[in-house]
């Protein structure tokens, strides 16, 4: 099994959580990762994936932003199953006992399309900003937006 930690965040020396990705067989998809940390020892938390439905659709976690130890949030994409490379954002909330997946934008509408989050930050007490970008195709040239997502409450809810 290789793993990938990319992002760690400490709400105090006994509460750090770290995110990323871990492949299980060679061939296999890529699945979240999520590690936490108690002051003592490091351990895996059960975390969710979109599918996988096949060997392609892979599910990666880029950062973590933490607000309490009710309201974490991680982010990154994931792979469309069918293997066209194409991507989705991927959200998930912690609300202190488990991990949920949590509604994200995927604005592109194109054949190919590549919707990832990439960073967050809680900019005051429970005003959290998750951000990334977006890239379409259009007559075989790539277009790239940008994505944010804000949330102001621990509900696991944003809006775009």
């Amino acid at each position: 099994m290789a793993s990938n930690c990319a992002r760690v965040a400490a709400l105090a020396p006994n509460n750090v959580w770290a995110v990323g990705s871990f492949v299980k067989a060679t061939k296999g998809p890529t699945l979240t990762l999520i590690e936490h940390y108690d002051g003592s020892e490091w351990s895996v938390v059960p975390s969710l994936n979109v599918g996988p439905h096949s060997m392609f659709q892979s599910n990666r976690l880029f950062g973590i932003t933490a607000v309490s130890p009710t309201d974490i949030w991680a982010f990154g994409s994931y792979f469309a199953a069918n293997g066209d490379a194409s991507q989705k954002t991927l959200l998930l909330h912690w609300d202190g006992t488990a991990w949920s997946i949590a509604r994200s934008p995927n604005p592109t509408k194109r054949d190919f399309l590549s919707d990832v989050l990439f960073a967050g930050v809680e900019a005051s007490p429970g005003n959290v900003w998750i951000v990334g970008d977006e890239t379409e195709f259009v007559q075989g040239a790539p277009s790239t937006g940008s994505l944010a997502l804000h949330s102001t409450t621990a509900s696991g809810s944003g809006s775009n």
